[in-house]
């Protein structure tokens, strides 16, 4: 199989391409590959989705969850294009639902396996890990301006006005035609992985291959509870924990439909998108995925 690395051409990256090179030397063994950088946001989308290819071709994403992001989007529901990763993100949530996995190890992504799995639609977009609005996209999308200024410990000092701002926003939300919010809520996230935020293990049933979408809604609550759950959702707890079960509401659906009188942020594997209507399906088995070997 050849392989095309999709290297994420920003200037804090600029070690990936040189350390990708010595590594593949350093093998001792050929390989059929090639190198391409990016220079833009949806570089890494156009480039593999107009890649020809006669036989199947693995992209291997060496970046982040955005990078593997616009991977995924370009081999979805394409017979003979795959993905694997080369990971070298700041939060990696993507390859978190992983265990003992190397994903750096380039002999265990040339001799890895091939499994499908499932991806997320909204829209015209794709979302392989998590797609989530209300408070913790609030964060995303504050902390990312903060942090654009230089701002320090940026996401951390988003949380406060996060909380507040999501609290504030009217969302309907219906899965599988059960509208199951209509009014306010904290958060929601639908998960196809089980990790977001660099930390928070929101999904913790996930499985990748199942054709289902995990539906967590947090319901609005005090500061003062908030406070005391956060540490039960990090862990991914929250679904079996059951201080807090009358806030929850969790559902496992295929179709997701999001409507709000003005407009909100959805987070998107990391990427903000606006709108005020949305749908979110799943679309069962429709990337090819090579899973490094163990």
């Amino acid at each position: 199989m050849k392989f095309v690395f999709i290297v994420n051409g920003r200037k804090d990256k600029r070690f990936l391409l040189k350390e990708l090179k010595k590594s593949i030397e350093s093998l001792g063994r050929e390989v059929d590959y090639e190198i391409f950088t990016t220079r833009a946001p949806q570089d890494a989308t156009e480039y593999v989705k107009s890649y020809k290819v006669d036989s199947p071709v693995c992209f291997v994403a060496c970046g982040g969850d955005g990078t593997i992001n616009e991977v995924a989007s370009a081999v979805a529901c394409e017979e003979n294009k795959f993905l694997s990763i080369y990971a070298a993100g700041t939060g990696n949530d993507f390859i978190k639902y992983y265990k003992n996995i190397s994903f750096r190890d380039l002999n265990a992504i040339f001799n890895g396996k091939h499994e499908k799995i499932d991806i997320l639609k909204v829209g015209e977009r794709f979302s392989i890990n998590v797609c989530n609005f209300g408070f913790d996209s609030a964060v995303a999308s504050l902390g990312a301006k903060l942090s654009a200024k230089g701002v320090p410990y940026a996401y951390r000092l988003s949380i406060i006005p996060a909380l507040f701002g999501g609290l504030s926003k009217k969302i309907s939300v219906r899965a599988d035609g059960e509208l199951i919010c209509e009014d306010r809520m904290l958060l929601c996230t639908l998960g196809n992985n089980s990790y977001n935020g660099g930390e928070f293990c929101c999904a913790p049933r996930a499985l990748n291959n199942d054709g289902l979408i995990e539906l967590c809604l947090v319901k609005p609550i005090s500061l003062f509870r908030f406070a005391s759950m956060i540490k039960v959702y990090k862990r991914g707890e929250h679904l079996d924990d059951p201080r807090v079960a009358d806030c929850i509401i969790y559902r496992r659906v295929k179709r997701v439909e999001i409507s709000a009188p003005k407009e909100i942020e959805l987070c998107i594997d990391g990427e903000m998108i606006s709108g005020s209507d949305f749908v979110v399906e799943i679309l069962p088995s429709a990337v090819n995925f090579i899973l490094p070997e163990k």
